[in-house]
């Protein structure tokens, strides 16, 4: 009994759950739709839907500051991949904070008011931990297929959460800016 206790205590120290207290950023919605969630060197997480309409893509920046007051200052890629039946975008982003990415999905953005061209948001992001299988060496596709996980670097463990944002859309300038984010990113033991 004693040596399964010790064994907890190990395994539920492995990991540590990434809490995000505070962040601020901007992202441009941009009216080219050929923007796709490219990773330099390496696989990629393909589009769900093959949703074609104009401005559906976003690009900008976070910064994000942890519980333990490490600030991570991350690029944002954002695409929106339908509409609730409330008529709420319904979208996908990829961080990329230094040589670190995460993924999320089936984000939902919930008006709180309209003013003129300003729209206040509220968005949930759904951190997910998708994966691809590719060949072990990408120039000889005949090597050993592997499974590698698209949250990378000091995400890589991370296999759930969300991250909530609360902003403004500026739907004549196409430019959204959030101040309030908080959130949890939910890191499993590999």
């Amino acid at each position: 009994m004693t040596v399964f206790t010790i064994g907890m205590i190990v395994s539920a120290s492995v990991h540590a759950d990434l809490v995000i207290k505070a962040g601020y950023g901007q992202t441009q919605s941009l009216p080219d739709t050929t923007v796709q969630t490219h990773i330099d060197g390496g696989p990629d997480w393909p589009i769900v839907s093959s949703w074609p309409a104009p401005w559906d893509s976003q690009l900008g920046y976070a910064i994000l500051k942890t519980d333990d007051k490490k600030t991570l200052s991350c690029q944002i890629l954002g695409r929106i991949t339908g509409y609730s039946p409330l008529g709420e975008p319904i979208l996908r982003h990829i961080f990329t904070c230094d040589n670190s990415r995460l993924n999320t999905d089936s984000d939902l953005g919930t008006i709180l008011g309209i003013s003129g061209c300003e729209v206040r948001l509220h968005e949930t992001m759904h951190v997910v931990a998708p994966a691809v299988t590719v060949p072990a060496n990408p120039l000889d596709p005949s090597s050993p297929l592997e499974t590698r996980s698209l949250n990378t670097g000091i995400f890589q463990n991370v296999t759930g959460g969300t991250l909530e944002v609360e902003g403004i859309l500026n739907v004549c300038t196409k430019i959204n800016t959030f101040k309030q984010v908080s959130g949890i990113f939910v890191e499993s033991a590999m």
